[in-house]
């Protein structure tokens, strides 16, 4: 497919004047709108109405969801303004063809308490109060599913709400309708019971299974300081009634990691919050990272995958060692040395067998507690790890044009950010907060995957580690390590997929890459048979 036929060019018509956006090339960020500095009020114009001007706050542990026709929504979420929080209750809507946001319904007040109404029983006044770090879930029928979460002037929450998304009501449907009481009900394990109630919690990790059971383990409550759980529940819309299905009902547990790869009943992961969560295409549950430490002080980063079949956990990869720093391996590649530093409140979003991860808190061993600037891909049959763009360096970032692809664009990195995949398969992302915890952010930004860097989970590669190409950057010459390779070839390729240079070699080589223009290339290295044997990018200056 040449040049021309890649790029496509859209044109966001706004009320004072045109916008051209224009389409990325693969892995590149688009600073897409919002602004570039932090804690910014919101701009709703006309409920109900998309405007160009009509924006959200800055937005920190919102909730989001997307629905079947490709719009984004995010709902609640705090932002800080002259170092005081204030929590949010407003649902916003974007749509992705127009570029432009809308605000879907909000009450008159900042901090809110809500309007719980009667049990049950849908009301238009109904809503669930301003709050952070809610579970979310949507069910195969679109409707929205809302539990606990927090407003640190009214405490921890345990209720639960469901929201018809077409018709704008809120449900108040089970949990007390106050703040404050920091006590549930397990009742006993793998019983449902209309008494049983998980205690007041933000951060959890949550799934939905084929049946529209509510899952939820984990999660923390500023109860007596900060307090972690390691339960995991099950709720069934059917019959309203919570089930206590596993874990400890004590705070703070260490859990059980049992062997690597090796599910056992005993098997448990330590009590935790603030996770990334997601299901496979077969129905089992996955669970990544997390803190157990009071102000994020420790950062976790192993991967643990629920048989839900079995009832049984199994720890799949990292380490349950806290605040590790990373092996980040060549871009890429996928490798089982390969894993990011610890972290918690990351985004990540699922494309088939494939589970992108970005940025999120990193508090490393040497206690540098930055907001990490990379994206990876964890591929879930192989088990392996690939960095597709990012490093363990930290700085505010490059915004460049708006609307416009340039491989400098650089989104900070943040924590506690929402993010959408699209119909396209193309990631979004907004807010979060930078660095500390002062400092909330206002932008919206898309990234365009590069294709080649997605694993199908089958590969056919025989990578090599020890065949190896540098500088990287470079400037003149691309020199190759590969002793002992005889009737080799070096493929150098741009992001559109087009040969710039291709060249056979043996043993140790150097590529004059002197004439091509600067930017980003892809390098594939295959043995005479065309296996490869390594791939990566280089970036000329």
């Amino acid at each position: 497919m040449n040049k021309w036929a890649r790029l496509i060019f859209l044109f966001a018509f706004f009320l004072n004047g045109t916008i051209a956006i224009t389409k990325a090339q693969s892995g590149q960020w688009i600073w897409m709108k919002g602004d570039t500095t932090y804690n910014h009020g919101w701009e709703a114009g006309q409920v109900g109405v998309e405007t160009a001007n009509c924006h959200p706050y800055s937005a920190y542990l919102a909730g989001s969801w997307a629905d079947d026709s490709g719009y984004f929504y995010m709902l609640g979420g705090l932002k800080y303004a002259q170092q005081r929080a204030q929590y949010y209750d407003n649902i916003w809507r974007f749509n992705t063809k127009s570029n432009n946001w809308m605000l879907v319904r909000a009450s008159q007040y900042l901090n809110s308490v809500g309007i719980y109404g009667i049990r049950g029983v849908p009301d238009t006044n109904n809503y669930p109060g301003s709050r952070t770090g809610e579970s979310i879930w949507k069910d195969h029928q679109g409707t929205i599913w809302l539990f606990g979460g927090y407003n640190q002037y009214w405490g921890n929450y345990n209720d639960l709400w469901k929201y018809d998304v077409r018709k704008n009501i809120w449900t108040w449907v089970k949990g007390p309708n106050t703040t404050g009481v920091y006590s549930g009900n397990y009742g006993i394990k793998g019983l449902a019971d209309s008494a049983n109630l998980p205690p007041p919690r933000m951060e959890s990790a949550s799934w939905i299974d084929e049946n529209d059971n509510l899952w939820l383990f984990g999660g923390y409550c500023y109860c007596y300081g900060d307090k972690f759980y390691n339960d995991l529940w099950k709720y069934d819309p059917l019959i309203n009634q919570w089930t206590w299905m596993g874990g400890t009902d004590s705070l703070d547990a260490v859990g059980h990691a049992g062997t690597k790869l090796i599910p056992d009943e005993a098997n448990i992961p330590s009590a935790r919050a603030c996770t990334c969560s997601w299901a496979d295409d077969t129905g089992n549950f996955y669970l990544y990272s997390g803190t157990n430490g009071i102000l994020n002080e420790y950062t976790l980063g192993d991967v643990w995958k629920y048989t839900t079949a079995t009832g049984q956990w199994t720890w799949m990869n990292g380490e349950q060692q806290r605040s590790v720093i990373g092996n980040f391996g060549s871009y890429c590649v996928y490798d089982s040395n390969n894993y990011p530093t610890t972290r918690n409140e990351a985004v990540c979003l699922k494309q088939k067998d494939n589970v992108y991860i970005f940025s999120g808190y990193v508090n490393e061993a040497n206690s540098r507690a930055v907001t990490g600037r990379d994206l990876w891909i964890y591929n879930i049959p192989s088990n392996q790890w690939s960095r597709i763009w990012g490093d363990d360096s930290h700085f505010e970032g490059v915004y460049g044009e708006l609307g416009v692809p340039d491989p400098s664009n650089d989104p900070r990195g943040r924590m506690g950010a929402v993010g959408w995949m699209d119909i396209n398969n193309n990631l979004w992302f907004y807010g979060g907060n930078w660095g500390v915890y002062s400092f909330t952010e206002a932008d919206l930004w898309e990234y365009i995957p590069d294709t080649t860097c997605i694993s199908t989970g089958i590969s056919t590669m025989k990578i090599d580690q020890n065949i190896k190409f540098y500088p990287n950057p470079a400037t003149d010459q691309l020199h190759i390590e590969a002793s002992s390779i005889h009737n080799a070839t070096v493929t150098i390729s741009n992001l559109l997929g087009q040969v710039v240079l291709q060249q056979q070699f043996s043993d140790n080589a150097s590529i004059d890459i002197s004439t091509l223009p600067k930017g980003i290339y892809l390098v594939n290295i295959m043995d005479e048979r065309g296996n490869v044997l390594q791939k990566g990018k280089v970036v000329k200056e």
